[in-house]
C-alpha cells in the first residue's frame, strides 16, 4: 500500500472514533441513576401470579360402595308411661 491509503485510513478511523466519542457523550444521561440496595428495599415485592393455561380439573368423586339400610324388623312401639 501506498502511504496516501495508509494515511487516509489513519484519518477516517480517527474520525470514526471521535464520532463514536461524541456520539457516546451527548446519550449519556445527565445525572447517574441510583439503584436500592437490598437493606433498603426488598428483592421482590410483587405478589406471585400463578398463570395456567390449562383449565382446572376437578376429579371426579368415586362412588362409594352403598351399604343395604338395615330393615326394621318390626315396628318399635314406644314403652307405656306409668301412671
Amino acid at each position: 500500500m501506498t502511504r496516501h491509503h495508509t494515511l487516509s485510513r489513519l484519518v477516517l478511523l480517527i474520525l470514526a472514533c471521535a464520532i463514536t466519542l461524541g456520539a457516546l457523550v451527548v446519550a449519556a444521561p445527565e445525572e447517574t441513576v441510583t439503584f436500592n440496595t437490598l437493606g433498603e428495599s426488598a428483592i421482590n415485592t410483587a405478589p406471585a401470579i400463578r398463570i395456567t393455561l390449562a383449565e382446572k380439573t376437578t376429579p371426579e368423586p368415586e362412588e362409594a360402595v352403598q351399604q343395604p339400610e338395615p330393615q326394621p324388623s318390626a315396628e318399635q312401639q314406644p314403652e307405656p308411661e306409668p301412671e
